[in-house]
Order: structure tokens, then C-alpha cells, then sequence
């Protein structure tokens, strides 16, 4: 029976078929934001999401598997693991799945070591990333900011 609760964009998601329905949700808000202003923090409606997955971000779903398997080895955030990684192959397909892979092995050594490279299970603080805003709570969750800012065209911050 239906109650009249007010619909989340996941409830939306799901009620038109989509699977992973919170992970696609949560997804497609972190690229609008990569894609437009992340500095917004408003919270996108869940009309606006549905047509976004419809339209403009049907290509992520296939993105939402590698979020969901980082999620589950590091409990980094799906939604938005799969965002970057989507943002990241809309860039350089190749540098996304080399990317991947690293995340996934816990690789931070060759190619991948930098000042800004840290421990996948510690989380960090770093003054320099404080106002990036959309990857703050990512830093929360110990993912690798530098090879992000480094080698994958989020190298300047957003105005």
C-alpha cells in the first residue's frame, strides 16, 4: 500500500526499472556535479535525475559495477567511485581502466607514487583539498586523490 511518502531520486530509479537503483542515484548526482558545478550542494530532484538517466547519463550504469566492487574491498562510496570513473573514462578510457585496476590492487607505487598518494585505509586531510568540495567526503574515505588531481584531467579546480 502506498503511503504518500515523498519519493527519493533512488524510489524514482527503481520504480522505472533501473537496478542498483540508490548507487545509479547517487552516480548520476556526482557526475552532474563533476559536469557542472561542484561547488553545488543542493540536492538534485528526483524528476531531474530519472530524465538525466534517461538522457544524458544512460552510459553509467555500466560504470556502477566497478563502484560497487571497490565499495565492497575498500568501502569507498559507490556512487561516487563510479561517477569518477565515468568522468574519468569519458576522458581516456585507457588511463580510467589502468586507474581502476590500481584502485582495485591497492596499487600507490610506480606510476602511481606521489606526494599526494596515501594509505587506501586511513583517511586524509589535506589543506590544498579542503575547498575541492565534491571530492571532500572521497578524502573522507582515504580514495586516491593525487592520481586523481594527477593523471586523470581533474588536475584544476573547479570555478
Amino acid at each position: 500500500m502506498d503511503i504518500g511518502k515523498p519519493r527519493n531520486a533512488a524510489d524514482v530509479l527503481h520504480i522505472a526499472g533501473f537496478k542498483y537503483a540508490s548507487t545509479l542515484a547517487a552516480a548520476i548526482r556526482w557526475a552532474y556535479l563533476l559536469d557542472t558545478d561542484p561547488y553545488n550542494r543542493e540536492t538534485l530532484q528526483p524528476d531531474f535525475v530519472l530524465e538525466l538517466a534517461r538522457g544524458k547519463y544512460a552510459d553509467i550504469e555500466s560504470f556502477l559495477k566497478f563502484g560497487r566492487e571497490i565499495n565492497k574491498q575498500f568501502s569507498h562510496p559507490a556512487g561516487q567511485v563510479a561517477a569518477l570513473i565515468y568522468h574519468f573514462a569519458k576522458h581516456d578510457s585507457n588511463k580510467a581502466k589502468d586507474f581502476v585496476r590500481a584502485w582495485q590492487r591497492g596499487d600507490r607505487n610506480g606510476k602511481y607514487q606521489c606526494r599526494h598518494c596515501f594509505s587506501l585505509k586511513e583517511p586524509i586531510t589535506m589543506a590544498e583539498f579542503t575547498n575541492w568540495r565534491v571530492l571532500e567526503s572521497l578524502s573522507k574515505h582515504g580514495i586516491f586523490l593525487g592520481l586523481v588531481r594527477k593523471d586523470l584531467s581533474l588536475s584544476s579546480r573547479p570555478r
